[in-house]
């Protein structure tokens, strides 16, 4: 899932939309019709959120801290999006996502109940990864 903030020149307010790609033999334009639309930025974060700084009359307003996901639904690449603001927009920037994605890790029980902690981390001498990456039961000289 694509996340994009948009510069919608019909409207002359930033558009948040959230969307997935359709496979097609065709270029695809997710900005929309108008050739003055813009993007003002692309995220493939998980849980994006962006902070809206506000500017001319409004720079005395508090920046707005969108969270995408709960602010608007996924929906095909061709809708419009939701408008941000109708407010003027200083900038608009990523930051931090709700939730971060924790890395991979499992729990099993080794020999006599004994519980062992297997992670995909590659710094970790006791991670017994296959090359694709995915985590393994089974120590590299047991393979």
């Amino acid at each position: 899932v694509w996340t994009a903030v948009l510069n919608d020149a019909d409207q002359g307010y930033p558009y948040v939309k959230r969307f997935a790609f359709e496979s097609l033999a065709k270029k695809q334009s997710f900005i929309g019709e108008n050739p003055q639309s813009s993007l003002i930025l692309l995220s493939d974060k998980r849980y994006p959120r962006f902070k809206v700084t506000f500017g001319g009359a409004d720079e005395f307003r508090e920046p707005l801290i969108v969270d995408a996901e709960v602010f608007i639904a996924e929906k095909s690449y061709k809708a419009k999006g939701k408008r941000l603001t109708n407010l003027t927009v200083s900038s608009i920037e990523e930051i931090e996502p709700r939730i971060v994605e924790e890395e991979v890790s499992m729990k099993y029980s080794g020999e006599e109940g004994e519980e062992t902690q297997i992670s995909n981390d590659e710094n970790n001498p006791d991670n017994f990864s296959n090359p694709s990456g995915e985590p393994s039961l089974f120590a590299e000289e047991d393979l």
